[in-house]
């Protein structure tokens, strides 16, 4: 039988290192690769709706300083890990279940000197490696649709964390009208794809121990980046002239086609996208 964690993997190691083929991009638009700039790669290294828009909308909820040691959960190219370390000046350590993400993550983060204060694990969400009560604040985006196992994700989250430590999501989730078209950014085939609806979501962590703080309704922003995305390709493309950057130029497949049933889902209401911050009392 297969697992769970092999569509994960297999879904997102297709495309194997990544760091080679950013920098490539990179080069195409005539931006620095050595070192590369974190704001130039945040257009490239940020796999989530709404790319460092929701990063930073994030890290503002979290309200991380200097001393605080925070854990992204599902952390992909280490993106998100990178930009809040370099905006608030905490720590951070990520995790995420396919290797060749991790090997691209600590790769960016060495060109773009921030090994120091970021590290990355290759480690299952549903089994985190770390100690109890090691961080002041978790966040995870986009990384729940693959995970089956939710209870053991947030329970996970809420033992990882201190008292009084802050857990904050962005997370996709499912609609009240109809079944989303299937491939998706996260999932080629429905059986990789694990949504729960937002109140069921929002259960799950109430069941974990978490007090609730913030559960807003982001859709109508993920709609508007989704359709604005589609307008500037389709309008390079009708004009003849480079595609703006986006994981799209370098990822193998039909990304374009991925985000467009997304945000389709959106539309129709088969999807929500939810953000939430949420406290270890």
């Amino acid at each position: 039988m297969t697992e769970p964690e092999d569509h994960v993997s297999a879904h997102y190691g297709r495309h194997g290192e990544l760091t080679e083929r950013i920098l490539a991009t990179l080069a195409e638009d005539g931006k620095p690769t050595s070192p590369p700039r974190l704001e130039d790669l945040r257009a490239l290294d940020q796999l989530h709706n709404r790319g460092s828009e929701a990063t930073a909308e994030l890290a503002s909820l979290l309200s991380l300083g200097e001393d605080d040691l925070c854990l992204d959960i599902g952390c992909g190219m280490g993106g998100p890990t990178r930009q809040i370390a370099a905006a608030s000046g905490c720590r951070l350590e990520g995790v995420d279940l396919t290797p060749a993400f991790i090997a691209t993550a600590e790769a960016l983060t060495h060109l773009t000197g921030l090994s120091d204060r970021v590290t990355f694990t290759c480690a299952d969400a549903c089994r985190l490696p770390f100690e109890d009560q090691r961080f002041s604040a978790v966040f995870t985006q986009h990384a729940a649709m693959n995970i089956a196992d939710k209870p053991a994700l947030y329970r996970e989250a809420y033992r990882v964390l201190r008292p009084g430590g802050r857990f904050a999501l962005y997370d996709v989730v499912a609609g009240r009208t109809g079944e989303p078209t299937f491939p998706m950014p996260w999932a080629s085939q429905p059986e990789a794809s694990h949504l729960l609806d937002a109140e069921a979501v929002k259960a799950l962590i109430d069941g974990a121990g978490f007090t609730c703080r913030l559960w807003a309704d982001r859709t109508p922003e993920a709609v508007a980046w989704g359709v604005k995305a589609q307008s500037v390709r389709a309008a390079a493309l009708a004009a003849g002239k480079p595609l703006p950057p986006s994981p799209a130029r370098y990822l193998e497949g039909d990304l374009p086609t991925a985000l467009a049933n997304m945000t389709a889902g959106l539309e129709s209401g088969s999807l929500q996208v939810v953000m939430g911050l949420f406290l270890r009392p």
